[in-house]
């Protein structure tokens, strides 16, 4: 179980599989005992709860759980067309990480330092980037990127906006 559950957090996308696979498993072990079941019988009411498992994932969408990131390391890290919805990066090191086409929708980006990163058409909807250090990133094809998010952020004279927006200095 361990293991699925360690897939899943290392896979995200393969979550609702790896979910369907445990749960016949479960079931499986639990009609281990029962003597009156012929192991074939016992394969079939398995597999019978792994489907009933899979169309509830299918019904409701896939098991999703956003990034708990905190203070975490990713420097020179690939995330590029990465799912980082709702993913809590405060006070990441995201120093010269490639973010291309990341969707970072509602990401709090609080404290994290973003030198040098490749932010080029990723999708910033609600992403909190107060005291973000922004210098050298490269901002100017993001997505959705406002001055009300660039307000508590710092970058350099390096860093590349969308035309039109501006950002204070680092200190």
């Amino acid at each position: 179980m361990l293991l699925f559950a360690w897939k899943a957090a290392v896979f995200p996308r393969w979550g609702s599989g790896l979910l369907c696979v445990a749960v016949g498993v479960i079931a499986n072990h639990l009609m281990l005992p029962l003597k009156k079941f012929s192991w074939q019988s016992k394969a079939l009411m398995s597999t019978g709860a792994a489907i009933v498992v899979a169309a509830m994932i299918v019904a409701s969408g896939p098991v999703r759980r956003p990034f708990a990131l905190f203070r975490a390391n990713l420097s020179g890290q690939s995330l590029a067309n990465e799912d980082l919805r709702g993913a809590y990066l405060t006070g990441a090191n995201l120093t010269a990480a490639d973010l291309i086409n990341a969707n970072l929708t509602g990401a709090n980006l609080n404290d994290a330092n973003l030198t040098g990163t490749t932010l080029n058409g990723a999708n910033l909807t609600g992403v909190d980037l107060s005291e973000a250090n922004l210098s050298h990133a490269r901002l100017s094809k993001a997505k959705n990127l406002t001055q009300k998010q660039l307000a508590e952020a710092c970058g350099n004279e390096q860093t590349k906006l969308p035309e039109g927006l501006t950002l204070k200095p680092c200190n």
